[in-house]
């Protein structure tokens, strides 16, 4: 049962502040909302956070809540904050919680021209769908669009246990899903192959 709205929030610290930065981040309570935290998982300075919202304008009650939060991280951080809002589009594979709750989290994303929105949308539940339904290295999948960003675009969500070499072999690097994503990057990707990007982070208690 994925969360409707997730606020999505990446930062980057510096090195020499990455283990304090951890700590304040992972402890950053915010009552009242479910919240995970990730971290990247080939660059450990790479932080991520989903907190799960009941409605669009939940966004300025978090953020006013934590300003004392966003004030202790500024020093240790080497970017500015990568925020934006996320809206459930298909929730191809149910978790057990609002957020994925496997040890890792590969983010997908895509833009996709709204010319061509709908032709997608139709297209990938007999593509890139199916493929996930009959991955049993998927715990769980959801597939979100941007709702609030600079970034306008499709997120996919892809929750997993293991390793991540193996788990990206299995499925994504198949002979079938490089065919998937050829058909995707001449029709439907803004920018072609190249506008697809992924990152996969490691799920840490909150």
């Amino acid at each position: 049962m994925s969360a409707s709205l997730i606020l999505s929030s990446e930062i980057i610290v510096h090195k020499e502040a990455a283990s304090d930065a951890w700590d304040l981040w992972k402890n950053c309570g915010i009552g009242g909302f479910h919240r995970e935290v990730y971290r990247g998982e080939s660059d450990p300075q790479r932080f991520l956070e989903l907190i799960a919202l009941p409605a669009v304008e939940a966004v300025f009650f978090v953020l006013e809540g934590r300003q004392d939060f966003a004030r202790n991280m500024r020093n240790n951080m080497a970017s500015d904050w990568h925020q934006q809002v996320l809206a459930l589009v298909n929730e191809v594979k149910p978790g057990e919680a609002p957020l994925p709750q496997a040890e890792k989290l590969q983010l997908r994303y895509i833009e996709v021209p709204l010319s061509v929105q709908d032709e997608y949308l139709a297209w990938r539940k007999s593509t890139i769908f199916d493929v996930v339904r009959n991955a049993t290295r998927v715990s769980s999948f959801a597939a979100y669009h941007t709702l609030l960003s600079m970034q306008p675009g499709v997120m996919f969500l892809s929750a997993f246990e293991g390793d991540t070499v193996s788990y990206s072999k299995d499925i994504f690097e198949t002979e079938r899903y490089q065919e998937i994503v050829k058909q995707a990057g001449s029709r439907f990707i803004a920018g072609g192959e190249n506008g697809l990007y992924t990152r996969v982070f490691v799920r840490e208690e909150s």
